[in-house]
């Protein structure tokens, strides 16, 4: 018994630093020749992905891997909460796929999950919207082939070549129409280079392109997709203020409205609804925003305080937060790591109890902090779900 009991606590030792080498990118520590526990657990971690992970067979589903994951929290956090951390994200490892987002960073189909103090880049999110595109066959006459030949070249997504052709024009006319400022900021979208796009707004954009309606929008909508709220409810104002396009200023107020979504503003949402509905008048779509926006208000949250609470009973708070496999997977392992540590104290092999003892408490720990935060991701879960059916709704995905 003594024997099946270490060789568990081995594996879910190596479990503990898990990855598999084929993943193609291993996280250098920050310090190497540390001699604290940490660079200590770092050098294990280390030899684990360059001697033992390729010999498994399989790919880790999260990202970063559970031993990139590893390497991260122990530099980063405190010995006994980058452990507790490490655990967690051992019980969730695979499970409840609908929580998070994706990404192909790894080059294959991942689970984005960064430790909750790092903000995750936009970049590493996998991106389901459209391609952005240009008007190429607007019915005006007066349009030039100069301009169809760049609005060609953006939706063929050939976006550098497009901004070249713009930097050019700009080069030897010393200033762009306000269409063709709106193609470099869609240009920049194309080419994943948002900030490069909104910092040429801030800087180098003529006062009078800034404040035209139309540019201000889609520098708006820019500043919105990289969740600089503030920044893009600053560039509307200037729409509200020139603008006399009722289209234009109808889209101000969506946008707007989808800020305030986002920062759970529902009185704010309703209101911006409402006001929107004057400069455009479409009931069925006004209807649809407000049975949406209803839906998300009436939608039950998860507590976390009570989903920690709830984690006294090993994966109770992560089945109230709806995480089902984490709350089977942490049953399991804090169960067997506590059965194995009295066994171990019972028939007196002190080694293998202190063991399984201090992994018995960092995954108990683990999943009572991991429980909290899975209430949090619940929550973010269906407060995405609503704003992509309103975001949908309103095609400012495409514009």
């Amino acid at each position: 018994m003594r024997l099946i009991l270490f060789t568990i606590s081995l594996l879910w030792t190596l479990l503990s630093f898990s990855q598999e080498r084929v993943d193609g990118k291993i996280i250098q520590t920050k310090d190497t020749t540390s001699t604290t526990k940490k660079g200590s657990t770092n050098d294990f971690i280390n030899i684990y992905q360059k001697y033992l992970s390729g010999l498994k067979s399989s790919t880790c589903p999260m990202y970063p891997s559970c031993s990139n994951y590893g390497l991260s929290v122990y530099d980063e956090r405190p010995f006994f909460e980058a452990t507790t951390l490490l655990a967690d994200r051992l019980i969730r490892c695979s499970h409840d796929r609908k929580f998070y987002k994706t990404t192909h960073a790894y080059g294959y189909y991942s689970l984005l999950d960064l430790p909750y103090y790092e903000k995750c880049p936009k970049s590493l999110i996998d991106n389901n919207n459209p391609n952005p595109r240009a008007d190429e066959f607007k019915a005006d006459t007066k349009r030039d082939s100069i301009n169809l030949f760049i609005n060609h070249l953006i939706n063929k997504n050939l976006y550098q070549e497009a901004l070249l052709e713009l930097n050019r024009i700009e080069f030897f006319k010393k200033t762009l129409t306000p269409d063709q400022y709106i193609s470099k900021l869609i240009c920049y979208q194309g080419l994943k280079k948002e900030e490069q796009g909104v910092f040429e707004y801030e800087t180098s954009f003529p006062r009078n392109i800034r404040n035209n309606p139309k540019v201000a929008l889609k520098a708006s909508k820019i500043y919105f997709d990289l969740d600089n709220y503030k920044n893009s409810e600053e560039t509307l104002n200037h729409i509200f203020i020139n603008s006399k396009d009722s289209n234009i200023i109808y889209k101000a107020y969506i946008l707007d409205a989808l800020i305030s979504v986002k920062q759970h503003q529902y009185a704010k949402t309703k209101h911006l609804f409402d006001v929107s509905n004057r400069y455009e008048n479409d009931s069925i779509t006004y209807k649809q925003n407000l049975s949406i926006l209803n839906q998300l208000k009436g939608a039950k949250k998860k507590n976390p305080t009570l989903a920690q609470l709830l984690s006294i009973i090993p994966g109770g708070g992560y089945l109230y937060a709806g995480h089902l496999g984490s709350a089977l997977t942490s049953f399991a392992v804090n169960l067997l790591l506590g059965y194995a540590t009295y066994t171990s104290i019972k028939s007196n092999n002190y080694g293998v109890a202190a063991l399984t003892g201090f992994m018995s408490v960092s995954f108990y720990f683990g999943n009572i902090k991991g429980a909290g935060r899975s209430a949090k991701r619940y929550n973010t879960y269906i407060n995405d779900r609503y704003f992509n059916k309103l975001s949908r709704l309103n095609k400012l995905i495409i514009y």
